[in-house]
């Protein structure tokens, strides 16, 4: 699920770096991904634009955004969960912004819960704006097939979907 460095102009990973404490945050036009565990907390705003703008937290990272964020103009931003011990309120990654997030058309957020226990983002934000067109996307982003609950079937004698939508798997 995570995307290939090969597949972005200008794409920055730094190794061995785990915080960092920029006044304000733009990425444009290219992708700037942090490893598993990084902590960025931003003064000011944090601004993700352009078709090729993609923003990659890793597992169990966390953005504190004091400002503003802006998704707009085709760009993206990628969330990875870690697992958690599901206690009730914890999370395997976060973004908090202290302003409004908002995301533009055609600009989307995927948030990705860990694929062995469900451990999903937190996204917390003081207002949210989202024009239509864009939003958050979390298709095909949960539990790996077969596994967590509703998990369903599959054996040479029986095959059964899924939970989906709330519901009891088959």
């Amino acid at each position: 699920l995570r995307p290939d460095a090969s597949q972005f102009s200008g794409y920055l990973w730094i190794p061995g770096v785990t915080s960092w404490a920029p006044a304000y945050l733009t990425v444009t036009n290219a992708a700037l991904g942090f490893a598993d565990g990084f902590q960025i907390s931003v003064t000011g705003a944090v601004q993700v634009a352009g078709a090729n703008a993609v923003l990659v937290l890793g597992t169990n990272s966390a953005l504190a955004c004091g400002g503003d964020m802006t998704v707009t103009s085709g760009a993206q931003v990628r969330i990875y969960s870690g697992p958690t011990n599901d206690a009730v309120g914890s999370y395997g990654a976060l973004v908090s912004v202290g302003g409004t997030l908002t995301v533009g058309a055609s600009s989307w957020i995927y948030p990705y819960a860990d694929t062995t226990n469900g451990g999903a983002p937190l996204i917390k934000a003081s207002r949210l704006q989202v024009a239509a067109g864009g939003g958050f996307v979390a298709d095909a982003a949960g539990y790996r097939d077969g596994t967590g609950p509703g998990g369903g079937t599959n054996s040479p004698s029986a095959w059964a979907g899924g939970g989906g939508y709330g519901g009891r798997g088959g």
